[in-house]
């Protein structure tokens, strides 16, 4: 978990684990979490919060990471994709006689440590 602070207090945190992906069922590190107070958006600090991710992330030797956003948060989704996530697929989570959609969203950080093999021909 990466917290942000600012004054000593808690303004945001994101937070990464190792998982298994729901489409390739291939070991990887899902994004679980990250929140920001919201008079701290559009002030680089979710950004930075990704960042952090990201570069640990790879020190862990991850080269991709997962994550999911509820499919009705527009502004969520709008940020990961500036950031360079793609959308691979929906997924429904049904809890007591309610639905909910997520949209599954897909970062690649590096080609290193994969195990894809690329020739210029």
């Amino acid at each position: 978990m990466i917290i942000a602070y600012q004054n000593g207090n808690i303004i945001g945190v994101v937070e990464i684990y190792d998982n298994t992906c729901l489409i390739s069922k291939i070991a990887i590190t899902e994004l679980s979490k990250l929140y920001l107070l919201e008079r701290f958006y559009g002030k680089v600090i979710g950004y930075n919060l990704m960042n952090k991710a990201e570069k640990e992330i790879l020190k862990n030797g991850y080269a991709e990471f997962n994550l999911e956003v509820y499919i009705n948060n527009e502004r969520a989704i709008s940020f990961y994709e500036r950031q360079g996530d793609v959308s691979i697929v929906n997924v429904v989570y049904p809890i007591e006689s309610n639905t909910y959609e997520n949209l599954v969203m897909n970062k690649v950080l590096s080609l290193k440590n994969t195990n894809v093999q690329y020739r210029l021909k």
